[in-house]
Order: C-alpha cells, then structure tokens, then sequence
C-alpha cells in the first residue's frame, strides 16, 4: 500500500529501532488465552511447541497516571530513555520498558473512538517476531488482542489462508478494513476474505481455491467480474466497506477499482484503461493507490502517486473523488518536478484519510527546506493543500527525528497509514510509533 522510496538512511535507522522491542506485556497484566479453534486429533502434529506456548500480548493494567516525556534509544533492549523531551507517551497502559509492537502495518478507526491496528508483537533472541495478526487500542488505550496467531509455525501449519480459524492461516495484517458489522475485510493476491467475529477467516470473493498456496496462480487470478466464485482478482493492494454493504478493491496493482455488492457480485468501476494506460496523460489517470469511503459525501475518494518519464522525469500525485456510479474527478494535481496548481511540490503520497465533516487528508512531504513530511488537507475549492503539521518550521529545516507537541512543529519521519475517530482525532502510523493529532492540536505518541 506504502512503498513509496525513502532515504537509506532513514531506513536503516528504522530498522535500527525496531530491533529496540524487548517484550510484550506491561508489568502486571495478565497473560489472554488465545481463543482459537483447535484441530482435530490426527491433526495436532501440525502445532509446533512455539505454537503450542504461543499466547497473544495485551496491555490492560495502567502504568501511569500522565504523559510522560522520553527520548527514542536505537539501541537493543532500550526503546526509550528518561528524561527526554523527543516524544510524549499519552497512554497510560503501556511501560516505556517494553515495546508492543514488533511492527505496526496498518491502522483503522472504529465508531466507539478505538483503533484496531495490524501489525507483528515482540521479539525472540533471534530478533523475530513472536505474533501477528490484529490487535484492538481501547479509546482509553487498554490493548487486547483481536485476532492473532503465532508467528513460529515452522511449516506444521497446513498452507492455507482462509476456510480456516485465523491461527492455522498463513495470513499477514496488511491490507484490511473493518465492514460496518464488526468483520475485518483483508485483500490477499488472488481474493477478499472476512474474518468474523469468531476468528474464523471465509472468502468474500474470488476463486475457490484462491486461497491455497499451491502454486495454482494461473488458475485463480485475472480481472473476471460476476457470482463472489467465479469472479477473478489479481493482486488486491486496498479494501474498504462503504455505508451501502459494498466492499471497494483497489485491484490490478493499482489499475482497477471494483466493487463486491452485498450479494458477492463483483463488477469493474474503474478498468485498467482508465488508471494506468501510458494514453492517457499522467495527470488524468485516476490514481488509485490509496482509497477511503467519505460517508459524508457518498463517494469514494483516492490518491496516487507514479513516476512519469517522459518528456521529463518527474513524480505525479493526484487526489481524485469517485462516485458508486464511476463517475470521477480530480481534486487536486502536484508534480515533484516542479510547482503545478497545487503550489506545493509535494514527494509522493503515503497515507489518505477523510475527517467526519468529509474533508480530505493526505501525507506527504513538501519539498521545501530539506522536505517536510506533513499532514495536508486538500482544499478543494482552490486545487490545492493546507499544512495541518509541521507548518511552523519557517526557514529552518527539521530534524530528521520523530517529535511530539504543537501540530506546527510536530515531525514525522514515514506515515504508512492514517484514520479519523469520531471525535476528529487523526492516528497514524508512523514508521513504528502509534501517533495521534488531537482536537487541541497536540500531536503525540499513543503505542509503541
């Protein structure tokens, strides 16, 4: 969904970070069961013994009374050192001895304020992580897993990713949403599953056997609208419910937009013509790299960003606003080669979102001073974008470090994906912090 290039060094600083997790539960919580269903006898050879000790992290008992300031450690063992005034840790559930998540993949807001967030949880010795799956952020911050397996299956594990509990799946946690029912909706290559609310993952849409991992690619996948089987997909890179009981695919690799009805009907919205074809001028291809619903409009609304070589080499980024019908058009246009309607040189956009009065979101980095990853809102009226953070920084370039407080002076180093609570709250994800801007306009940090 993400992978738009950043620095080397940057990444290697990441990495170097997230080899700081050194555990997974907060001092004095209890250890969850793991609520899975189990296989029958003649099939439990297939559990490993790491399998069998496997039990999901939480975080339910409050450590702290208050933020707490801290600077990030790169160091293994340490993810934070006190005193420190880099980040603000603002939930009280988690001790800044321990690291939650190994990883942080992707995020999505739910109607009670909370988040359910994707991602992989602790390391062993070997610097691999323990668990995956989904985890659910209470809107008070209490952690608790949702549906998680372990990640030391060793090959026992029958090579499947759906038509069975999420525990014997092979599944990853990127690209998901949560239906309006309580399901998680999550894309794989060839189809679109459902995990229900029993853990129990059942395919949506695509082939019958698109689920196996026995090498039959060229059987299951291609762009076949029709009946939920007999439908074809190939590379699912984004899903997301509408308020209709619609489920939305970017599909193609970016290059087709259909839509799952209610019934399992699937039909292309958008084809490949439309949003890839090398015909069309760059800035008239629907981007569809990211997506979102706007329930306040009725629409969709999606994002992309693409290099174009020729006439000259540079990096487009559109925002466009898609009708159910596929009716569409283009809300705003920036290239990196140089200033556009927009008047923002922006470079790439990682992460679209809309606010509960329909405004659109995006994360970008403008170039200007040393290029500032922020958070903009798109003002439609005028074609172009407005700073939401970092928009304080004048003539001085930023650090290329995380930090906390006042929006306008707030950084962030690569926001993979962002969501709106109710309430306005914007969480992200941030290489691998949980951050949120609140209604005062204070960013800080919610996990770790």
């Amino acid at each position: 969904m993400k992978a738009i290039g950043r620095p080397s060094q940057r990444a290697r600083v990441a990495a170097l970070l997230c080899l700081c997790a050194c555990g997974a539960w907060a001092p004095g919580t209890t250890r969850p069961v793991q609520t899975q269903t189990l296989p029958t006898s003649t099939d439990t050879g297939r559990f490993s013994e790491a399998e069998k000790a496997y039990v999901p992290a939480q975080a339910t008992t409050r450590v702290a009374d208050g933020p707490r300031r801290a600077k990030l450690t790169p160091v293994y063992g340490s993810k934070f050192s006190i005193p420190g005034d880099q980040v603000t840790i603002t939930n009280p559930y988690l001790d800044l001895d321990k690291v939650f998540f190994a990883q942080a993949a992707e995020l999505t807001c739910t109607g009670d304020g909370g988040l359910i967030v994707g991602g992989r949880v602790g390391l062993d010795k070997d610097m691999r992580a323990l668990g995956t799956g989904y985890w659910r952020i209470a809107a008070d911050g209490a952690m608790t897993p949702l549906h998680t397996r372990s990640t030391n299956t060793y090959g026992k594990t029958p090579a499947t990713k759906c038509d069975a509990p999420y525990g014997r799946t092979h599944l990853t946690p990127e690209v998901f949403d949560q239906a309006p029912g309580g399901d998680l909706l999550k894309g794989i290559d060839y189809a679109v599953l459902r995990i229900g609310p029993d853990g129990y993952v059942r395919r949506a849409a695509g082939a019958p056997d698109a689920c196996e991992e026995s090498g039959r690619a060229s059987l299951v996948r291609g762009l076949v609208d029709g009946p939920a089987d007999t439908a074809r997909f190939n590379k699912v890179s984004r899903v997301t419910p509408d308020t209709h009981g619609n489920v939305w695919v970017i599909d193609q690799s970016g290059c087709a937009l259909r839509r799952i009805a209610p019934d399992g009907q699937v039909t292309t919205v958008i084809p490949p013509e439309q949003a890839c074809a090398k015909s069309i001028l760059p800035e008239d291809r629907v981007g569809l790299h990211e997506v979102a619903w706007d329930a306040v409009h009725g629409e969709l609304v999606s994002s992309a960003s693409f290099p174009v070589a020729t006439p000259v080499h540079t990096l487009y980024n559109t925002v466009w606003r898609i009708r159910p019908s596929g009716e569409f058009r283009r809300v705003l246009f920036s290239k990196k080669g140089g200033l556009s309607q927009a008047k923002h040189n922006l470079d790439g956009i990682s992460a679209l979102a809309v606010d509960p009065d329909g405004r659109i979101h995006i994360a970008s980095r403008i170039m200007k001073f040393g290029s500032v990853l922020a958070v903009l809102r798109v003002d439609e009226a005028k074609a172009t974008v407005v700073p939401v953070t970092g928009a304080s920084w004048g003539n001085e370039a930023p650090s290329d470090e995380p930090r906390d407080g006042p929006a306008g002076r707030a950084i962030f180093r690569y926001i993979r994906d962002m969501c709106f609570a109710p309430d306005g709250t914007l969480y992200t994800v941030d290489e691998h912090l949980l951050r949120k801007l609140d209604r005062s306009g204070q960013v800080s940090t919610w996990a770790f």
